[in-house]
């Protein structure tokens, strides 16, 4: 009977992350647990079904009740906050690994720097992962450091700065992505503002008062991307590439700033 509810307890909690609504799932899991207890005493116990067989069934949710909450609370505290504080230390413009990479190399500094704020804002407008969008944008080219691009030959800068695992995971499919398997949202969204921001500061370096049109320039990008058949690599709909289009035409006055 807990093995059973266990387990349904176990599908409902399995993909929790900071943003996750417990309300239903706790719902259904006690609900489940309730059933088993109830039949227990109704099927095996030989008891007539009424409102005091209730009672006992009751107390035992309520107690699994408090332990899951205490559980779930402290699940939160030290995994799901531990890495959302990691987060906002490696995700900082003043976090030592990007002030390495600003006094070694300042144009692909600021071409990180400026990708993760295109980049955040995607994400933020399609509801995805701004804080790993943000990390990619990063780092995902730190390796420029040693000028290595490998993911074997990277993976101990991201090791011994402390990244949490999800942005190791999220920077590895990145870097070396797997073969036959779609590229997330994320990725995409990390490409398109480096494709742009690369493209203004080159076109800006050659002269610096060049009237860039903008609109024109991303439309370029994204047909260039449908056109060559890339985007069929990565799991986005004709719908979140117009949102992504949108969001990076709004930030005109932004690429102004890049001058």
């Amino acid at each position: 009977m807990y093995i059973l509810a266990g387990a349904v307890a176990i599908a409902m909690f399995r993909d929790l992350e900071e943003d996750t609504e417990i309300g239903i799932p706790t719902f259904i899991s006690l609900m489940m647990q309730a059933v088993f207890l109830v039949a227990y005493n109704v099927l095996f116990q030989n008891r007539t079904f009424s409102a005091y067989l209730l009672v006992s069934p009751a107390i035992n949710i309520m107690l699994n009740l408090t332990i899951l909450l205490i559980f779930l609370n402290i699940f939160g505290v030290y995994v799901i906050r531990r890495t959302n504080d990691m987060y906002m230390v490696i995700n900082d413009a003043d976090f030592p690994l990007l002030v390495t990479l600003k006094e070694n190399n300042k144009d692909e500094y600021y071409r990180a720097i400026h990708t993760a704020y295109i980049a955040e804002r995607m994400a933020l407008g399609l509801n995805i992962n701004a804080r790993a969008v943000k990390n990619c944008s990063y780092y995902h080219r730190i390796g420029v450091l040693e000028g290595k691009t490998q993911w074997d030959d990277v993976k101990h800068i991201y090791t011994d700065n402390s990244f949490p695992t999800e942005a190791m995971n999220f920077l590895h499919d990145y870097i070396e992505p797997k073969k036959n398997e779609p590229k997330s949202k994320e990725a995409l969204v990390v490409r398109l503002g480096e494709m742009l921001i690369a493209s203004i500061m080159y076109l800006l370096k050659k002269d610096k008062d060049a009237k860039i049109d903008y609109d024109n320039l991303i439309d370029s990008i994204i047909d260039k991307k449908v056109s060559e058949g890339e985007l069929k690599d990565y799991d986005v709909t004709f719908r979140e590439l117009e949102v992504m289009k949108k969001i990076m035409k709004k930030e005109k006055l932004y690429y102004d700033f890049l001058r």
